[in-house]
């Protein structure tokens, strides 16, 4: 089989606005070629940075200007590859917090959570995807932006904040939390935007998420719209680390019920 057959129906599916396909749709195309054949064309195009395969079975056509990279950035396929594998999905964390304008922690890896089972890419690229696994991905928290090849989901911005909160390790320690948090606070509003979206974390996350917006940060409105939410809790609140990740030892934020077992030192902006 001539390669340049493959190269030439992969470019015709890009300038038709679809820059992905599947395995089942090129042996669909090509009937008449066994599978070692067209695995072998692609082999030879994924060489010569025709295509891209983020995940089994699945190839993305390798616009001109990712040609030199050999891939492309997961926003450009993510969600062609979510519908694909029939999952919900959404952009979060350090990446969410980059839609939403905060620019001073800019990530070398892209988060994307989803849920069970685990992905697994074939192949290592320049800018790895971080999967973050939760039992249900929270649709009515999502926002969603075009994007170059389709659309982009993201969490809103409240929903960032707490997830920089709950998975404080994943995103860099609370001090790169707290610097993000200071520039993401411009777009949350827990008051009006996001009624239930303290259902989706832990008590302990509520507290530590208010302490460093209303003592860190010193947002002290939106410190006391967090903590009217804790008050509802009323007897499940306990003293909790500040920092999940050292011992639990240290003065205690009479307020928050927080202990403060870490620093958190806010980058200058």
């Amino acid at each position: 089989m001539n390669v340049n057959t493959v190269r030439k129906w992969a470019r015709e599916q890009e300038v038709r606005g679809n820059p992905v396909f599947t395995m089942d749709a090129l042996k669909k195309a090509f009937p008449e070629h066994t599978l070692q054949c067209l695995l072998n064309a692609l082999m030879r195009l994924k060489r010569d940075n025709i295509v891209y395969s983020p995940y089994k079975s699945f190839y993305v056509v390798i616009p001109s200007q990712y040609a030199l990279r050999g891939a492309v950035p997961p926003y450009f396929y993510i969600d062609a590859l979510m519908k694909h594998l029939n999952r919900n999905y959404y952009f979060g964390l350090l990446s969410a917090a980059l839609l939403w304008g905060s620019s001073h922690q800019k990530p070398q890896s892209d988060f994307v959570f989803t849920t069970l089972p685990k992905i697994y890419s074939p192949t290592k690229s320049k800018r790895d995807i971080k999967w973050i696994y939760k039992n249900a991905i929270p649709t009515r928290f999502l926002c969603e932006k075009p994007g170059e090849a389709g659309p982009v989901v993201y969490s809103n911005a409240e929903l960032t904040a707490i997830d920089l909160v709950q998975y404080e390790s994943q995103a860099g320690g609370l001090s790169v939390v707290a610097t993000i948090l200071s520039e993401l606070i411009e777009s949350t509003d827990f008051a009006n935007a996001s009624e239930g979206v303290f259902n989706l974390c832990s008590t302990p996350c509520i507290q530590r998420l208010g302490y460093i917006i209303d003592t860190v940060i010193g947002d002290k409105r939106q410190g006391e719209t967090i903590y009217s939410e804790l008050r509802k809790l009323n007897s499940r609140i306990r003293n909790t680390a500040l920092s999940s990740r050292s011992e639990p030892s240290g003065e205690v934020d009479e307020k928050w019920k927080v202990i403060l077992n870490t620093q958190i030192e806010i980058d200058d902006l």
